[in-house]
C-alpha cells in the first residue's frame, strides 16, 4: 500500500472520508474532554439504605422512600414519594451504587442532580434534600469519608427543580464504585397533606470519549 507523509500541520477545510483504519488508534486520553455528561439513575436500582437486599417499597414508610407513580403504564412515570410530613417531622432515604464508566477521566468532577420539590403543598416548616457518597475499597468497606460537599439543599417549593451535589473527585478513578445515598427530610407544623417529590436523579461525569 502507497504512503504519503506529511511534515509540519495539516488543514482539511472540508470532509475526510477514512476507509481504512486509523494507525496505531487514538488513545482516549487524546480525546476532547466533555464535561458533566449525564448518566441517569434509574429509580428502580435504588434500594432501602439500611436493607440493601430490599428494593424501595411502593409507599414510604419508616424512613424509606417510597418508589411511587409507577402502576399505570403510559399514564404515570416513576418518582419518588416520602412519607405524608404534614403536622410533623419526616427523614427518608433511597440508596445506590454508581460504578464509574471507562470513560470517566480520573480525579475530575463527579456531582449528583436531583429533581425534586414539593409533591402536593410547601411545607410551613423545611423542606430539605441532601445526598452523602463513599468511595468502596472493593473489600465490603469503605476508603475515606463521605466524598459530598455540598450542604443540604432547600427544595420547598411546587415548582420543581434541580439541586447539584458536588462529589470530590480528586481520588475517583474509572471503574471506582460509589456508594451513594440521598435523604429528603421535612418538618411541617400544620396538618396539611406535604410530601417531598424527586422526578429524576442523574450523575455528572467528566469523561473522554
Amino acid at each position: 500500500m502507497a504512503r504519503t507523509d506529511f511534515q509540519g500541520s495539516i488543514f482539511v477545510p472540508g470532509d475526510i472520508t477514512l476507509s481504512g483504519n486509523i494507525v496505531p488508534g487514538i488513545s482516549r486520553s487524546s480525546i476532547v474532554q466533555q464535561d458533566l455528561q449525564e448518566y441517569g439513575v434509574s429509580f428502580t436500582e435504588m434500594r432501602v439504605h439500611d436493607a440493601l437486599s430490599s428494593l424501595l417499597p411502593a409507599t414510604a414508610t419508616a424512613d424509606d422512600l417510597g418508589l411511587a407513580g409507577s402502576t399505570t403504564y403510559g399514564t404515570a412515570s416513576p418518582y419518588l414519594l416520602s412519607s405524608n410530613a404534614g403536622g410533623t417531622t419526616v427523614t427518608q432515604y433511597a440508596r445506590w451504587q454508581f460504578q464509574l464508566p471507562p470513560e470517566f477521566v480520573a480525579g475530575q468532577s463527579c456531582r449528583v442532580s436531583i429533581h425534586c420539590g414539593a409533591g402536593t403543598a410547601v411545607s410551613d416548616g423545611t423542606m430539605t434534600v441532601d445526598m452523602s457518597a463513599y468511595l468502596s475499597d472493593d473489600e465490603g468497606a469503605v476508603s475515606g469519608s463521605d466524598l459530598v460537599t455540598t450542604s443540604a439543599t432547600d427544595c420547598n417549593s411546587l415548582t420543581m427543580s434541580t439541586k447539584a451535589f458536588v462529589i470530590t473527585g480528586t481520588t475517583l478513578t474509572p471503574g471506582a464504585t460509589l456508594d451513594c445515598r440521598m435523604v429528603a427530610a421535612v418538618t411541617d407544623a400544620a396538618t396539611a397533606t406535604v410530601y417531598f417529590k424527586a422526578g429524576r436523579v442523574k450523575m455528572l461525569l467528566d469523561i473522554q470519549g
